[in-house]
């Protein structure tokens, strides 16, 4: 996907609300998919219901991303969406940048920091 920089333009404007639209959506599907593969009877009702709130606040902040986006004339689709951090979690650790909060937090979780 090609870089947008000029957030000055409408295009630009669109991009970025575009690409974050695209990310709210994936953290939606993230914690349902939480609760698919890791609920368990045994677990208690407040590890369900944090993941529901979990959705329910990406799916607002979704919703204000795309009512946005409609403002100025477009639609979360109009655009191909990225797979930035997928294609960071896929790369080797050296090539994560250390500066990156996201590649920190990763490492941290997997004992490498």
């Amino acid at each position: 996907m090609p870089k947008r920089r000029n957030f000055g333009s409408q295009a630009g404007r669109i991009a970025l609300l575009h690409a974050l639209a695209h990310i709210e959506l994936n953290a939606i599907d993230l914690a349902w998919d939480v609760l698919a593969r890791f609920g368990d009877p045994t677990l208690p009702r407040g590890f369900y219901d944090d993941w529901v709130g979990v959705a329910t606040e990406e799916a607002e902040h979704f919703a204000l991303l795309t009512a946005r986006l409609a403002t100025l004339g477009a639609a979360y689709g109009d655009l191909p969406a990225h797979d930035g951090l997928w294609e960071a979690a896929q790369r080797p650790r050296m090539t994560c940048s250390p500066a990156s909060p996201s590649c920190r937090w990763c490492w941290r979780r997997a004992g490498l920091m």
